[in-house]
């Protein structure tokens, strides 16, 4: 039995309308550090609403431990929730802000000083506990919200974008300091993001939504690696994934995947992986570092196609080479620094690794 499960999920705000949730279903271990990861008004900030009570839910059940919360009051259901607009007290020193909860709970002043300085010292911000949030720079009144979550040991934290207000440098190590935070107290955590970079770093597991939908549930490498759709494959990676409408044709005993740009000819394994698609049109897609730049001569293994490179975006260890031809603009991440642009090149796949995605489901085409 998991640890938390939400059981056929569903949101919608008005009798009549849209499913902001839709039939969501997943299971969570305990211990888990679980991110919600997709654009604005994908339904991951409502669904960790639901799950601390802040939001009722239109169908479907929660459960935590094997028991449906659904009916409890959230201050009832074992959770912390740490907001992106931190939601500290200004009025409060930051001793005070981390005692609030501990005093709703009419806790002995003895026991609740112990468990404040404990929460103060983890988040790294003992030295403040008499400052005010005015007198603090983001990150520490993050910190002070993360205490205030961690104090009254909370079964689940859970925690909406908790970063996004903080500049790039703080947001990274924040990070580390946040995953600390849950391996050290082994936590059930869920975090929402739309930065893709939070989520690869914290996850254990990724939860990929769009229009109120899971996409895919997987480790950081499995959604990047093995993409289960296009939205998948475009959403995540920097730059995201290339793609190609192709059309599949036998010519000369070989199978082709071609259009006014690309001449890519598939490998045994491929072939069998699309045979229910010859003859008609499939979605190719291949991420930026697959693609390998040969500026001397054109190597028949796995050619793709050939162009000039329109312009080369430097990035230190690497540049971003980009080319736009025949309305298909296609980012190439290489490591040859030297590249001028207007060079003459030849685009090969590495090691055949291409995807193929249905042209109607936009779903992956898998062995059956």
């Amino acid at each position: 039995m998991s640890f938390i499960e939400l059981i056929n999920l569903d949101k919608r705000y008005s009798a009549k309308g849209n499913l902001i949730v839709n039939q969501m279903n997943l299971k969570i271990e305990q211990g888990e550090f679980i991110v919600f990861l997709g654009p604005s008004g994908c339904g991951k900030t409502t669904t960790i609403r639901m799950i601390s009570g802040l939001e009722d839910i239109s169908g479907g059940d929660i459960t935590v431990d094997g028991n449906s919360i659904v009916s409890l009051a959230p201050k009832d259901r074992g959770v912390s929730m740490i907001f992106q607009s931190y939601a500290v007290w200004p009025h409060m020193t930051v001793y005070e802000n981390i005692a609030y909860p501990l005093r709703l709970k009419h806790m002995k002043k003895d026991e609740r000083d112990v468990k404040v300085k404990l929460a103060a010292e983890k988040t790294n911000i003992g030295d403040y506990l008499t400052r005010y949030p005015s007198q603090l720079s983001g990150g520490q009144r993050q910190r002070v919200a993360v205490a205030r979550a961690m104090v009254v040991e909370p079964k689940i934290f859970l925690m909406d974008e908790p970063l996004s207000n903080l500049d790039a440098m703080l947001r990274v190590s924040m990070r580390s300091e946040l995953k600390n935070i849950h391996e050290t107290l082994n936590a059930t955590t869920i975090f929402v993001t739309h930065d893709q970079a939070e989520a690869m770093s914290l996850a254990d597991r990724i939860v990929i939504m769009k229009d109120g939908i899971i996409q895919q549930i997987g480790t950081p490498k499995q959604v990047y690696y093995d993409c289960e759709t296009v939205f998948v494959a475009s959403f995540i990676g920097t730059p995201p994934a290339n793609f190609f409408k192709v059309h599949l044709e036998e010519i000369k005993n070989q199978l082709h995947a071609k259009n006014e740009l690309v001449d890519y000819i598939l490998n045994d394994e491929e072939r069998v992986l699309v045979k229910d698609y010859l003859n008609q049109e499939v979605i190719m897609g291949i991420r930026p570092e697959n693609i390998e730049i040969n500026t001397t001569k054109r190597v028949p293994e796995g050619f793709l196609f050939e162009a000039k490179a329109d312009f080369v975006e430097p990035q230190g260890s690497h540049i971003i080479v980009i080319i736009n031809q025949h309305n298909n603009v296609v980012k190439v991440s290489s490591p040859l620094l030297d590249l001028e642009p207007k060079t003459k090149i030849f685009l090969n796949v590495k090691e055949h690794r291409v995807m193929f995605f249905d042209p109607i489901t936009e779903k992956r085409i898998r062995k059956v």
